[in-house]
């Protein structure tokens, strides 16, 4: 009923995300040509969405949790869209002006994934929540797999400003469907009015401290499991942005493929994690409708879709491999990062339903962080050490130190308040 719905049209919305953001790697090899930017200027325009991504994310959270998620995604939608058909009149301003668009469009993007939880804990019963957590995540790849297919060949056909144009429309379509879906009142209701975090129910936030929403991020910041989501959405993101980002300039320069070229290169490993992704839910659940505690459960998912991935990428940083065997390394190492939708992708949801939202935006804000933090030091690394496998065992060492502070400390105890 409602509950496929809400999630095969939140996965829409998700799919049409990471398209819009991931064309920018493909168009970045033209642009950067065209427009004659140092690497550090590339670097700066692939980071700069990550910047205004964090902005909005724990403010996502908040607004979807008082006031309901279908407003706040529709909103999202409406402001990264224009964003994205707006980018090729702004990069032909500059460097500045490209830099603020790029910002912009994360912020219109930031609210996306808590606003969509929010509604999760609250529209899909908890016997589904890590499988709605898998479709709707698992359509990220397969939004990122459309963009890097497509743009190549749209780039090759009609020069690179077409892929944002195609992209943005895209976004706009879907509105539509999205208001008839609301108005029919299809999204779940934000908590009842009393429901509050100064109230005297047992465990809430007395009247002797900060009841304010500042007060419930600082409180929320006291809990080793939010902890445990924040190490592992950070490091786990450091990798994951890191190595997609540079993939295309990584293939096309190491093995001298042309950009026409790169999309047979580039788009395996979204179709691997899209597929690894469905799965990941669906095996969560089963392993917890079983018996297995949430906490176990999340402990093994995330274990596997970090140290996979660790030891597949330091293979690949050999540069004895042929462009094949790097590919295929990467592709199986970022496929396998897909098994964290059933670790660190549902933690929040066992931690809690009332504050699910602000939770993942709290993990989800240290993640955007560690993708900006990435995207700039894995193109400076290169640059200084000229040497993509070093760019590869660093990210490596990400996620060996994720999984470990992550299995330390992830917590499926529900909040009391």
């Amino acid at each position: 009923g409602k509950a496929i719905w809400l999630v095969l049209l939140a996965a829409l919305s998700v799919c049409v995300c990471y398209a819009d953001r991931s064309n920018m790697a493909v168009a970045t090899v033209n642009m950067a040509e065209e427009f004659s930017w140092t690497r550090g200027q590339e670097g700066a325009v692939l980071s700069s969405f990550f910047l205004g991504y964090a902005l909005t994310q724990i403010a996502g959270g908040w607004l979807a949790d008082r006031f309901g998620g279908g407003k706040v995604l529709a909103g999202g939608v409406t402001l990264w869209s224009l964003c994205t058909l707006l980018t090729p009149s702004a990069a032909s301003l500059g460097v500045p002006s490209l830099l603020l668009m790029r910002t912009m469009m994360g912020v219109g993007e930031g609210p996306a994934f808590p606003a969509i939880h929010s509604m999760i804990s609250r529209g899909v019963g908890r016997e589904a929540r890590s499988t709605a957590v898998g479709v709707v995540t698992a359509a990220s790849y397969i939004g990122s797999f459309g963009a890097l297919s497509i743009s190549p060949v749209l780039i090759q056909q009609y020069e690179w400003p077409s892929v944002f144009y195609v992209f943005g429309v895209a976004g706009l379509l879907w509105l539509p469907a999205w208001a008839a879906f609301y108005f029919a009142g299809g999204t779940p209701p934000p908590p009842p009015s009393t429901e509050t975090i100064s109230g005297s129910s047992p465990g809430s936030l007395g009247e002797g401290e900060d009841a304010t929403t500042g007060g419930l991020i600082r409180r929320l910041g006291s809990e080793k499991g939010v902890w445990g989501i924040i190490a592992a959405q950070y490091t786990q993101s450091w990798g994951l942005y890191g190595m997609l980002s540079w993939l295309p300039t990584l293939i096309s320069e190491r093995y001298g493929i042309a950009t026409s070229d790169l999309g047979s290169f580039t788009v395996a490993p979204y179709v691997v994690q899209g597929v690894v992704g469905l799965g990941a839910g669906v095996v969560a659940d089963r392993l917890m409708s079983t018996g297995m505690r949430a906490k176990t459960t999340r402990q093994i998912m995330q274990g596997a879709g970090m140290v996979g991935p660790a030891a597949l990428l330091l293979g690949a940083s050999s540069p004895s491999n042929s462009v094949d065997q790097a590919t295929l390394l990467i592709t199986l190492g970022l496929g396998l990062s897909a098994l964290t939708l059933g670790g660190v992708s549902a933690a929040h949801l066992d931690l809690s339903r009332r504050h699910s939202g602000i939770i993942f935006g709290m993990g989800n804000t240290a993640g955007t962080l560690g993708g900006f933090v990435s995207t700039y030091a894995c193109g400076a690394l290169q640059e200084a050490t000229q040497s993509w496998g070093s760019v590869l065992v660093v990210i490596a060492a990400h996620y060996l130190v994720g999984a470990l502070l992550f299995h330390i400390w992830v917590d499926d105890t529900p909040l009391e308040y």
